[in-house]
């Protein structure tokens, strides 16, 4: 537990420096182009384990260590790009809402990718039942998330700038469009709503079980 902090936080440093000190003046869509490419990259390595009698605790380290090098990269390549499009006297303020709303939509990232869980039959796997079968249907599950995170990835590259010239760009053009503003808020509270629901129901042991939040479906009661 204390090298899997030790190094996670070590290559989280790496790739801010990394970005910093080589890829600010870089086109911003081919770098997170290739971070997101990485990222799915590391998360097949995870197949090794699943499909193999591999399971060496050290190799999940370097995997979660190299994940977070990744994280490091667009975690600072976004702070740059949303302080570039703040207005004047606003960019703490401006983060902190942007920020917000991502994060938003990163806990409905993991609360969808849990509920897919159920269609491979994954809730109630465990060291006593991890067979053939099991493992199949994680390497698919796997497969399956890896594609998502690419196709989604490739989708909604191009609504990120290119550069610090682009945001500027951007900025001097101005506008504002309250539909999508009133858009992108109703969005951000119906997946705060949606997950927060889904999480309590996952909490829940008579709720558990229900293939609607990525159980196998309860022998006893609803079954949805």
């Amino acid at each position: 537990f204390g090298i899997d902090n030790i190094t996670t936080y070590l290559m989280l440093c790496i790739g801010i420096w990394i970005f910093k000190t080589y890829l600010l003046n870089y086109n911003w869509r081919i770098t997170q182009w290739w971070s997101i490419s990485i990222a799915a990259c590391l998360n097949l390595l995870w197949l090794v384990p699943v499909l193999t009698a591999f399971r060496d605790p050290y190799f999940a380290i370097g995997i979660d260590s190299s994940e977070q090098f990744v994280q490091g990269i667009t975690q600072v390549m976004v702070s740059m790009a949303v302080i570039e499009l703040a207005p004047a006297n606003l960019e703490a303020t401006t983060y902190e809402l942007l920020i917000s709303v991502s994060n938003a939509f990163i806990t409905l990232g993991v609360v969808v990718s849990t509920q897919l869980m159920s269609p491979f039959s994954l809730a109630d796997v465990d060291k006593d039942n991890d067979d053939t079968s099991a493992n199949n249907r994680m390497a698919h599950y796997t497969l399956l998330m890896s594609g998502i995170n690419v196709i989604g990835g490739i989708t909604c590259i191009w609504f990120f700038p290119r550069n610090r010239e682009m945001c500027h760009q951007w900025k001097k053009d101005g506008g504002h469009k309250t539909s999508v503003a009133v858009s992108t808020l109703l969005f951000a509270i119906f997946s705060l709503a949606y997950s927060f629901t889904v999480m309590i129901l996952t909490i829940l042991p008579s709720t558990s079980c229900l293939k609607f939040v990525g159980g196998n479906g309860c022998p006893n009661g609803p079954n949805f």
